[in-house]
């Protein structure tokens, strides 16, 4: 079954707090989500005192072993499940996205202190990034190819696991581009963009994403590169997909997938895997979380 969407602003994938506006070179601006979400019956962020509205695009498989990507829309930005770990004010302050919810930091030589009285804790090993949350959930921030303007030691979700020994996988992919469309980038700067490719999780099921282009030489054309138009769920177990393939071809079915198209195309805040549109939605993914 494929459904279709039309959004006035891009659709956003998960899995940061922060999105790069119309200079491919701005700052990045850190805006994560709070320590403790909730929403009432209202649909309305008590948190932020803010209303929310969501709906699901994708699922497959039931229960536990499914997995899902949620749209949440509404005056509350933020983002899903899970996000990035990045230092904030300098490096004295780090925060851990892990969806609608964040947790918070200090760092004292390589020392992390929870300062929101969570029971979360935080370390580093090598390039990694682990945090355990109280009830054993454990988020493993290994991708660790920034984009252009975060800050140093930024890090990407590449795994969560449950305390049931569930396991959600993300897979990343990256592009060097310049920021002008000049023979060797003269006069330009060499700049690094990162995409959600897919995820799948330990039941053997996949999210994919197509894109409205899998190249962008130059900064112009990120917005493309950024830009998704079409979410497919597969069951590995039947059809291969590679994790980090731009299509996925030789498929023996026709898989639930849900095509967006519309405005996104050319909207000046391409925030499909980082988010910070203040008046915009919000989209989670997740496995067996209902």
């Amino acid at each position: 079954m494929t459904s279709s969407s039309t959004w006035a602003a891009t659709l956003c994938v998960l899995l940061s707090s922060t999105c790069l506006a119309q200079s491919a070179f701005a700052q990045v601006v850190d805006v994560p989500p709070p320590t403790r979400y909730q929403v009432d019956e209202n649909d309305v962020d008590v948190a932020r005192g803010l209303y929310t509205g969501s709906r699901r695009d994708m699922v497959i498989g039931q229960g536990l072993g499914s997995l899902f990507f949620d749209v949440k829309y509404g005056q509350a930005p933020g983002t899903s499940l899970p996000g990035l770990v990045s230092s904030v004010g300098g490096g004295a302050i780090w925060t851990a996205i892990t969806g609608f919810t964040s947790h918070s930091f200090s760092l004292s030589g390589s020392t992390f202190t929870s300062l929101d009285g969570s029971g979360a804790t935080l370390v580093k090993s090598g390039s990694t990034y682990t945090l355990t949350e109280s009830d054993g959930t454990k988020y493993f921030y290994g991708y660790t190819v920034s984009q252009s303007g975060e800050p140093a030691g930024t890090a990407r979700a590449s795994a969560v696991t449950y305390a049931d020994g569930r396991k959600v996988n993300f897979n990343w992919v990256s592009t060097v581009y310049c920021s002008n469309n000049r023979d060797g980038c003269a006069g330009g700067t060499y700049g690094t963009a990162v995409r959600l490719q897919s995820y799948s999780n330990s039941n053997g099921y996949m999210i994919h994403f197509d894109y409205s282009a899998d190249d962008a030489d130059f900064s112009a054309l990120l917005k493309y590169w950024r830009q998704i138009t079409k979410i497919t769920a597969i069951n590995l177990g039947v059809d291969y997909c590679s994790p980090t393939a731009f299509a996925c071809t030789g498929l023996t079915q026709s898989w639930p997938a849900t095509t967006y198209s519309g405005n996104n195309v050319t909207d000046a805040l391409m925030c499909v895997i980082e988010l910070v549109m203040r008046r915009a939605r919000q989209c989670r993914m997740g496995s067996g979380m209902m």
